[in-house]
């Protein structure tokens, strides 16, 4: 769930931290946030490569 004052980087960064704290489906969740509020980002790739090392280890 997005909010309008939250800048969009911090989905990436919540969705990093998430995936070291071993919370699979809250890291996927804040990525694909950011993946959907940012779909011009220049570190998308990054992003979906996270999203998909996530989606191989469905936690």
């Amino acid at each position: 769930m997005a909010h309008a004052d939250v800048p969009v980087a911090a989905y990436r960064e919540l969705g990093a931290l998430e995936a070291r704290l071993g919370n699979g489906a809250a890291a996927r969740t804040a990525f694909n946030t950011y993946r959907e509020l940012a779909p011009q980002a220049d570190d998308l790739w990054i992003v979906e490569d996270q999203i998909s090392r996530l989606e191989g280890d469905k936690t």
